[in-house]
């Protein structure tokens, strides 16, 4: 089983979720393994909805982000669009990810909430 890591300094990887009807940016979505953080954010909100996975579901996101993720839509059998598409009508896909600074342990879901909203309000321009 993997450990929370206690480097302050994590990867941030941000996806961007379309509506399958429309093929419009419906939402935005961050997942930070170390962290153990995965937060959706739906356009036009302005609070983070936090998901919640297994520790299996964990190990599966960590090794499909180390393996690398495609440019393409991610399919519901993987556990980032399983986890980031719950059971609406979207598709997943990676946009960008980055070494971020979390800060003081108590404060890394803050630090990357406000992350979320900052790739959320730069994408929807």
């Amino acid at each position: 089983m993997t450990s929370i890591n206690s480097d302050m300094t994590h990867t941030a990887t941000v996806f961007v979720l379309t509506s399958t009807g429309t093929g419009q940016a419906v939402a935005f979505g961050l997942v930070c393994p170390e962290a153990r953080y995965c937060g959706v954010l739906v356009r036009g909100a302005d609070r983070v909805d936090r998901r919640f996975a297994t520790p299996t579901d964990w190990q599966a996101l960590e090794r499909e982000i180390r393996e690398g993720l495609p440019p393409t839509p991610l399919g519901r059998q993987t556990a980032c669009g399983r986890l980031l598409a719950g059971d609406a009508a979207v598709t997943v896909q990676w946009m960008w990810a980055k070494l971020v600074d979390v800060g003081e342990p108590g404060q890394t879901a803050q630090a990357l909430d406000a992350l979320l909203l900052a790739a959320a309000s730069k994408g929807a321009t």
